[in-house]
């Protein structure tokens, strides 16, 4: 065996290590996908590039590490004790965000003496917006490790393709559709060069006097462009989140970026299907117009409205 290769047996020998420590001081499992995912790689620097920005995987994934930040195992405990965080279920975080204050966090989570199914969740620990599944728009498994020369290994997180980004997708909770909110009217193009596709978002704070019932919602509208014709749809969504309210107070896009982009994947499913049961537009159609940056972008922007309600 040559002395390179024993250098990198060893160095994933002693991550594997690591993993199976957190894994017993936690009594719960990282899912399959997410060992192997790691296993080819021989580096601690690993970045996922994810459609809100770069996270970094944790470094006490591959070796100890003091920064309670980094330490899987406290940083676990930590998110679990916290009241909007507490499900019962046990956190297995595994990456933190890179930009700010860089309290951002993925993790999975899991039943105590089992393994953690591939669903990973988002949160802000600096807040109090609780978590969100995030898995329908991120492709954790699917991308290829990229190598740099500076010994970083980059792995593109974003979906694949927006047939991928539909494909199955779910909204997770705390969102759920605002009943019979969908609408779609039909009607001829007024300009030329119509943009094929403009999204708008709004949103909505409902105060109660019993702070628990408070609810977010937001409102999708989209606006179609093929050849002659315009296609106009809008959907809303209720948030059950009283925790929301500070984000659209004081625009932060950054705590609120998955929630809105969920949101708006759904509204262009809805449309989609909508439309091509009308037989207006073809699927295959429908898709040409979607661009995943362009739904990024809408997703980082503020809202065109946020209105408030209080009883």
């Amino acid at each position: 065996m040559s002395l390179l290769k024993r250098f990198f047996d060893n160095k994933s020998s002693g991550k594997s290590n690591n993993l199976r420590k957190i894994e017993k001081r936690l009594n719960c499992k990282f899912p399959k996908h997410f060992h192997e995912l790691l296993q080819d790689i021989n580096t601690h620097e690993i970045i996922l590039e994810l459609a809100d920005e770069n996270y970094r995987i944790l470094y006490s994934i591959f070796q100890k590490s003091t920064d309670s930040y980094e330490n899987v195992v406290e940083l676990s405990e930590d998110i679990s004790s916290r009241r909007e965080l507490n499900n019962g279920s046990i956190k297995l975080p595994f990456a933190r965000n890179l930009s700010g204050d860089q309290f951002k966090f993925l993790f999975f989570e899991g039943k105590a003496g089992e393994e953690c199914e591939a669903r990973v969740f988002f949160s802000d620990i600096d807040s109090r917006i609780g978590q969100l599944e995030i898995t329908h728009v991120v492709d954790l498994f699917e991308g290829k490790p990229e190598h740099n020369a500076l010994g970083k290994v980059t792995i593109n997180c974003k979906p694949q393709s927006i047939q991928s980004l539909v494909q199955n997708f779910d909204l997770p909770n705390p969102i759920s559709y605002w009943k019979d909110s969908f609408g779609l009217y039909a009607g001829e193009s007024q300009k030329k060069n119509s943009p094929k596709l403009t999204i708008e978002s709004y949103a909505t704070n409902y105060k109660f006097k019993a702070p628990q019932q408070n609810i977010a919602k937001f409102e999708i509208q989209a606006s179609m462009g093929v050849k002659e014709a315009m296609f106009y749809t809008s959907a809303a969504y209720q948030i059950d989140n009283s925790q929301l309210q500070v984000s659209l107070l004081y625009p932060q896009e950054y705590r609120i970026f998955y929630f809105k982009l969920l949101c708006i994947v759904d509204t262009l499913l809805r449309s989609m299907q909508a439309i091509t049961n009308q037989s207006l537009m073809t699927e295959e159609d429908f898709i040409g117009l979607i661009n995943l940056d362009y739904l990024i972008q809408v997703a980082n922007q503020s809202f065109r409205g946020v209105n408030y309600w209080e009883e």
